[in-house]
Order: C-alpha cells, then sequence, then structure tokens
C-alpha cells in the first residue's frame, strides 16, 4: 500500500525506518513512492528462513559472496529501495567496507516469498523492479501453490520458469552449485 503521494529518497526511507511511528513496519520505496506493509506471517517466515538457510550455507562453504536476511534494504536506484526476503551477493561485488545503512546496489539474487495479503500486482512490480536495476535473478516463492517462480532478464521484459513442489530449485550461474528440492521448502510437504 502506497503511505502517501510524497517523493522519497532512500536516505528518508531510512530516517523513517528509525522512527518510533515506524517500528514493525516494513517499508520500501519505488521510484519515489513509499510503500508500507504488515508483519509477515508464520509460514512466510518459516519459508525465507528455510531457503535463507539453505542459500547462507552454500554460499558461505564454497566461499560465493554474501547472503542479506529479510529486510536488509538495497537501493536499486535513486528513490528505490527494496528489502528481498534474502538476497545474494557475489563476492567480487563486495566492499572491503561494509558501509552503514542499506547496501548501495542491486543484489545478484532476490528471493521474495508471497505473503497472503500480497496482490499479484505489488509482487510483480517488485520483480520488474528488480530486474530493471540489475539483479540477476528473482525466485518468488508461492506458499499457497507450494511453486517458485524463476524470473531472469531477457531481451524484453523477463523469462520466467515455473517450478511445482516435485522440481529442483537451482543456482544456476547466479549461485554455482546451489540446488535443492521445492518440496524442502514448504513445511508438512
Amino acid at each position: 500500500m502506497v503511505l502517501n503521494q510524497q517523493t522519497y529518497t532512500a536516505d528518508d526511507l531510512w530516517d523513517l525506518a528509525n522512527q518510533e511511528a515506524y517500528y514493525n513496519k516494513r517499508l520500501y520505496l519505488i521510484e519515489g513512492a513509499l510503500y508500507v506493509m504488515a508483519p509477515a506471517s508464520w509460514l512466510h517466515g518459516d519459508i525465507a528462513l528455510e531457503i535463507g538457510s539453505l542459500l547462507r550455507n552454500h554460499v558461505r562453504s564454497h566461499g560465493l559472496g554474501r547472503t542479506t536476511a529479510a529486510e536488509t534494504g538495497y537501493i536499486l536506484a535513486e528513490g528505490t529501495v527494496l528489502a528481498p526476503d534474502v538476497g545474494f551477493i557475489a563476492s567480487e561485488r563486495i566492499p572491503n567496507e561494509i558501509p552503514v545503512g542499506f547496501v548501495p546496489f542491486a543484489p545478484d539474487l532476490a528471493v521474495e516469498v508471497v505473503s497472503p495479503n500480497d496482490r499479484a500486482s505489488d509482487v510483480q512490480q517488485k520483480v520488474e523492479t528488480y530486474l530493471k536495476y540489475g539483479t540477476k535473478m528473482v525466485w518468488v516463492i508461492d506458499p499457497n501453490r507450494n511453486t517458485v517462480a524463476v524470473y531472469r532478464p531477457a531481451t524484453e521484459g523477463a523469462s520466467v520458469t515455473f517450478l511445482d513442489i516435485d522440481d529442483q530449485l537451482s543456482g544456476d550461474d547466479i549461485v554455482p552449485g546451489f540446488v535443492c528440492l521445492i518440496r524442502e521448502l514448504f513445511p508438512n510437504k
């Protein structure tokens, strides 16, 4: 939900996120518009932690880079800050010194877990925004359907591959060697 029609910057978002009025709210920016979301559900958090743990363990054990947890802000462009449920940055892109504040560039991989109150159009807007500003792959995990949609930039728009519960999710060339069964992501499956 758009909070109001004022145009915001990444610095504005950083300041707002540290104000008491915005505690326990998830905020993000797309082209200057401020969006607010309710805290995530239990299922959302469980799935985000599961995929984040699997990715982090693989990335660390192979020295591939760094993973970030939910709500880590990435400045994709001036006035555009998104916080994927899980992010991955390849080692060659990690600065020697981690800056205070948001990550100053797009993640190589962004993972979004669909919440019950997420509108499909909002999720699609996030995917398009990630890809527009340099993210190489986006995984959209849908607990209601037990599926994962894998988005990659294409000549026009994005290419998408849909995976179901019996398929295998791969990091391809973005997170080399990473694989997991989709079934592993969903509790009780």
